[in-house]
Formats: structure tokens, C-alpha cells, sequence
């Protein structure tokens, strides 16, 4: 979303050496300004991850229903094509962390929704649990599990996802992703 590059400043060359950047990168000696070309996601990095620490505290709470989609997080997670259309793009990212892909595909521009910088916490504390940031949708996430997850883990997954909708149906997620490694959830509201 250029409104979330905006409003957080990421695409900010300031401070950063552009000495290195392809030709294309500049008009008529001078950068830009759009990181378009894949030797400026660099930059969108460092902008993205200086921004981590001045991240706000968690306390958003985002509704369990998708009232454009018209499903829960939990339906959701029982029958991801309800939420997934195609065409779908695939695009990898430089990054060495998962939840830092987040900086290629910053949202959450609205203040309802999650910031990026939020949303790469909740990525950070899924991933201390053994889910892996694997696609960043509009409104969704998904993340994927190396392994099923034991009873410890399901309960801090449960813990997580809790503390992000104020009406979630813990019990109905639980459900629905029982037996499975993915986990899908919305960063929109």
C-alpha cells in the first residue's frame, strides 16, 4: 500500500547511500524516490526495521468477522478459498527473517487495521511457536507450521490470536485448523 510506505516514511532516502543504485533508479541525476527497483529494497528494510523499535504498544483489537467477506477467522481457516482469489502473485523476498517480508508489502494504513510494524509482532510471536510468515495478502496472512503444533503451543496460538479480535472464537479456530499447519489470519478491519 503506498499509503502505509507513506505514513511510515519507508520509501525515505535520507541517510542512505544511493552511490551503488542502477541508472534506472535516478532521472536526470537525481534519485527518484520510488524504491521500484529490487537494488533499493535495501533501503525499504532499513526504514522498515528502524521502525520496528518505535513500534506502539499491542492493544488493537480487530473484529473476528469479515464483514466484506462475509467470514470468520474461523471459516476462514476451515476453507482458505473463501478469502484467496485468484490471480495470485507470487514474489520472493530478500530477507533473512520472515516476518521482515513485511517491508515488501507493508498495509495497514487505516487505524483500525494493524500497522506494519504490528503485524511483524504478531509474525514474531507466531514464529516463536513455530509458524513461518508465508503470504501477505490485502487483508490476510498466512503462515505455515513445520510441524502440528503440541497442546503448549495451541495454547499460547490461542493466547496470540485472543489478544488480536476482541470477539474471538478460540474454540471455533482451534477446530478449524485442527490437524493442519496453516494458519490464516486477518490484519484488517
Amino acid at each position: 500500500s503506498f499509503h502505509a510506505v507513506e505514513t511510515h516514511g519507508l520509501d525515505r532516502t535520507e541517510g542512505h547511500d544511493l552511490s551503488a543504485l542502477p541508472e534506472q533508479c535516478f532521472e536526470e541525476g537525481a534519485h527518484i524516490g520510488a524504491l521500484s527497483q529490487p537494488e533499493e529494497f535495501s533501503i525499504r528494510l532499513a526504514n522498515f526495521q528502524s521502525g520496528l523499535s518505535a513500534a506502539p504498544v499491542r492493544g488493537k483489537r480487530l473484529g473476528w468477522r469479515d464483514h466484506n467477506e462475509d467470514v470468520t477467522i474461523d471459516q476462514v481457516n476451515f476453507d482458505p478459498d473463501a478469502v484467496v482469489h485468484a490471480p495470485g502473485i507470487v514474489q520472493a523476498v530478500p530477507v533473512e527473517r520472515d516476518a521482515d517480508m513485511i517491508a515488501a508489502f507493508p498495509n495497514g494504513y487505516f487505524t483500525v487495521d494493524l500497522t506494519p510494524f504490528e503485524l511483524h509482532m504478531v509474525a514474531t510471536d507466531l514464529e516463536k511457536i513455530g509458524y513461518k510468515l508465508i503470504a501477505l495478502g490485502a487483508s490476510y496472512v498466512a503462515f505455515w507450521a513445520e510441524a502440528l503444533l503440541d497442546d503448549a503451543q495451541v495454547a499460547l496460538r490461542s493466547q496470540i490470536v485472543a489478544g488480536l479480535y476482541h470477539d474471538a472464537d478460540i474454540d471455533a479456530l482451534n477446530e478449524s485448523v485442527e490437524g493442519a499447519r496453516h494458519l490464516i489470519l486477518r490484519y484488517t478491519d
